[in-house]
């Protein structure tokens, strides 16, 4: 499967309820038109298309949510880090994909930076300080889409039943890279990796609830090891 096939897998996914679906649901009151899918599917093409032949680490969360897939199209990335809303703290579009890929999808009067999401603001900046290439890391959810609690705007952990419906989804992803070694943020995403059938041996602390010093140290060891690696693999 290619990254245009997958988008397109994604795109035409059969809808399932309380799922919001950035990559083909339009958000109505949030926003910016009616083309915001289509921003986001490629945002999510160029992504995937700048690391299929590099990628050498896949660090899977829970699901996507509101502050970040939901208006960027990517994995624990904000739409406030593709505005550039981040290089003060060290994140610059650049590092996600190239700008001429690049639209917002949030209304601007509703946030004016753009949807944040501080947890991708510390997945990122991991990835910046870590001195690893950004496009051998892919970012991606165990549950793809965005499971909604009470409202759009909202986040809830996705069940057992959406879980096994969206597997194969999880599945044409990991095809994707099939090299690459597997890395889960949390225990959430462990465990739902393990009922989608994929194992993994390496699972490093979710970055929010006090976690981000766990996280970025257990980053910069599992990228070392990765870079040492490859150097040895090259000699």
């Amino acid at each position: 499967m290619s990254p245009r096939s997958f988008v397109r897998m994604l795109a035409a996914f059969p809808a399932l309820p309380r799922v919001f679906n950035p990559w083909r649901d339009v958000d109505a009151d949030n926003d910016i038109d009616d083309r915001a899918p289509a921003h986001r599917r490629a945002h999510l093409l160029a992504y995937l298309n700048e690391r299929v032949d590099h990628a050498r680490v896949l660090l899977i969360a829970e699901a996507a949510g509101w502050q970040g897939c939901h208006f960027s199209g990517l994995a624990m990335t904000s739409e406030r880090i593709l505005l550039g809303g981040c290089r003060d703290k060290g994140v610059d579009p650049a590092d996600v994909i190239e700008a001429r890929h690049i639209q917002r999808t949030s209304r601007p009067e509703e946030r004016p930076s753009g949807a944040n999401e501080p947890t991708a603001t510390i997945v990122w900046q991991a990835i910046k300080r870590s001195g690893i290439d950004p496009r051998s890391v892919v970012l991606w959810n165990a549950f793809a889409f965005h499971p909604l609690k009470d409202r759009m705007l909202s986040n809830r952990r996705p069940t057992a039943s959406e879980c096994a419906a969206v597997r194969p989804v999880l599945e044409a992803f990991m095809q994707l890279f099939p090299d690459a070694q597997t890395v889960a943020i949390g225990q959430v995403a462990k465990t739902l990796l393990a009922q989608m059938d994929v194992a993994v041996k390496v699972c490093v602390r979710h970055p929010s609830q006090g976690g981000a010093t766990q996280f970025r140290e257990a980053i910069a060891r599992l990228f070392d090891q990765t870079q040492r690696a490859t150097r040895s693999s090259a000699r």
